[in-house]
C-alpha cells in the first residue's frame, strides 16, 4: 500500500468517526395486547449516546401528542426499589428502559375524565416498577379508553453514514483504477 493510499484511508476514517457519534433517531414499534382502545399511531425519539440526551421524543395516541423529551432526559421514576431491573438513573436509564430492559416492559395509555396519560414501564415483580409517565394531557374526547401492550425500538439509518460509505467505496475504485494504469 502506497503512502498516498494510506493517507487517503486515514482521512476517510477520520471523517467517518463523527458520523458514528452523531445522535441516532429511533422509531417506536407498538403492539397492543388488549382491545380497550387504539394503538399509538406513531412514536419516536432521537438519542445522542455521546451526551446521553434525548430530543424530539414524541408519541401520538388517540390524536393527542405526548412530548416525553423532558421526562426521558430526567430519567425513569421508580416505584419500590430504586434498582428496579438494574436500570441506572438519568437519561441512560430511560434509554435502557426503552431498549434493553431485562424485566417485563410495556406501555399503556389512558383517556379518562378529559385527560390523557401515556406510560412506558419496566416491572420487576416483588421489587418495583420503573416508568416514564406523562400525565393529564388535555383530551377533549372523554372516551374512557385504557389500551396497553408491548413495544420495541428500531434505529433509523442515517443517510450521512450511507453517503460516507459510498464515498469510501468510490475512492477505493478510483485508487484501483489509477493503480492499474
Amino acid at each position: 500500500m502506497s503512502s498516498r493510499s494510506f493517507l487517503l484511508c486515514l482521512a476517510a476514517l477520520a471523517l467517518s468517526v463523527p458520523a458514528l457519534a452523531s445522535p441516532i433517531p429511533y422509531v417506536i414499534n407498538f403492539v397492543q395486547d388488549n382491545g380497550f382502545g387504539p394503538l399509538p399511531s406513531s412514536g419516536g425519539f432521537t438519542y445522542d449516546p455521546a451526551t446521553s440526551t434525548f430530543s424530539n421524543f414524541l408519541v401520538v395516541w388517540h390524536s393527542v401528542t405526548f412530548d416525553m423529551t423532558a421526562l426521558a432526559n430526567a430519567g425513569p421514576d421508580f416505584q419500590g426499589s430504586p434498582s428496579v431491573c438494574g436500570l441506572p438513573s438519568g437519561p441512560s436509564g430511560s434509554f435502557e428502559l426503552l431498549s434493553t430492559a431485562p424485566c417485563l416492559s410495556g406501555w399503556y395509555a389512558a383517556s379518562l375524565f378529559g385527560g390523557a396519560d401515556f406510560t412506558f414501564y419496566s416491572n420487576q415483580p416483588q421489587v418495583g416498577t420503573a416508568y416514564l409517565r406523562l400525565l393529564s394531557m388535555p383530551d377533549p374526547s372523554r372516551a374512557n379508553l385504557v389500551p396497553s401492550g408491548t413495544f420495541s425500538i428500531t434505529a433509523v439509518p442515517e443517510p450521512s453514514g450511507a453517503v460516507l460509505l459510498g464515498l469510501g467505496f468510490a475512492a477505493l475504485g478510483v485508487m484501483r483504477k489509477f493503480r492499474s494504469r
